[in-house]
């Protein structure tokens, strides 16, 4: 309906926040060609775990193999690594030198060609010690593709000073408010109050890609673009839902063309997945991270054969 808004205007004020809903996703997802093999979907790196938290790898690397990864190998920590790579039969597997159940800073000597890899992600139970600060360092210097930083790499970034911003390659961090808040020195509920504003203030500084996680998670471009998640509910509102979405940003960043679609069709369906789950057979309350995984293959169903 025309309300007499002149063209121009629009185009004066450049709008750059858009949401992201089935449709946006429907149009970008992508198709997969007969004529492919396991390489044409990505290697990728999934650093994460330790002793106590060997959980968080499972979700991340099984839910990154479900959401299409062609190939994936784990990197964990050398005392956890038996309880992980019996969870996980479709990974390789990578030892991480460890101490005390944890990466150890020997990691930072460890031979490892990361350029032989699509996409890299890290954090997911790794612990906050020393190790997991020595390993993102090496990440940041040395991957030359997408890196994507949650949990416990998030903790560790903001020792790291300026060393993070001078990347050339996509960075993706994937904080929820309170992560948010470390890396800015802002409280929670100051993040929760401007969650747009400190987003693309934080993306213009230092250059990243950012997805603020929460109901109506934002993902945040380098230059400013803002996508709105429609979908989701409180049932994710749980410990290990957010490995699942790494290990489904890891795997969507190798197989689409763009990184933002990457990120928001991934945020989308981790949400959708969510949905699904209680409008046909649970409840917010008895829904848990497993579940959201192996919800993926119906859920991408219903997107590709809408």
């Amino acid at each position: 309906m025309d309300i007499g808004l002149p063209m121009r205007a629009y185009h004066a004020v450049k709008p750059d926040r858009y949401l992201w809903s089935r449709e946006q996703v429907s149009a970008s997802f992508p198709v997969r060609n007969k004529h492919t093999h396991k390489g044409s979907y990505g290697k990728g790196l999934l650093a994460g775990g330790s002793i106590h938290m060997t959980g968080a790898p499972v979700l991340a690397a099984t839910s990154a193999l479900r959401s299409g990864a062609g190939l994936l190998t784990t990197a964990v920590p050398e005392e956890a690594l038996s309880t992980v790579a019996s969870q996980v039969a479709e990974s390789t597997f990578l030892p991480l030198p460890s101490k005390g159940g944890e990466v150890s800073e020997e990691v930072g000597t460890l031979g490892l060609s990361l350029n032989n890899y699509d996409g890299v992600a890290a954090g997911p139970g790794l612990g906050r010690n020393e190790g997991t600060r020595t390993l993102v360092q090496k990440l940041l210097n040395e991957v030359k593709g997408p890196l994507i930083l949650d949990a416990d790499a998030l903790f560790v970034l903001k020792e790291l000073g300026e060393e993070w911003k001078k990347r050339d390659f996509p960075l993706i961090l994937t904080p929820h408010p309170g992560e948010l808040a470390h890396l800015t020195g802002l409280s929670p509920a100051e993040v929760n109050r401007q969650r747009f504003s400190i987003s693309r203030s934080f993306t213009a500084q230092h250059g990243c890609y950012l997805i603020l996680k929460g109901p109506h998670t934002i993902v945040t471009t380098p230059e400013g673009k803002q996508y709105v998640n429609d979908s989701g509910n409180p049932s994710l509102a749980k410990g290990g839902t957010g490995d699942v979405l790494t290990g489904m940003i890891l795997s969507f960043v190798m197989s689409h063309s763009a990184i933002q679609e990457a990120l928001s069709n991934a945020v989308f369906l981790h949400g959708k997945a969510a949905d699904m789950l209680v409008d046909d057979v649970s409840s917010p309350h008895s829904v848990v991270a497993g579940d959201v995984v192996q919800q993926l293959p119906l859920t991408f169903r219903s997107i590709l054969h809408s």
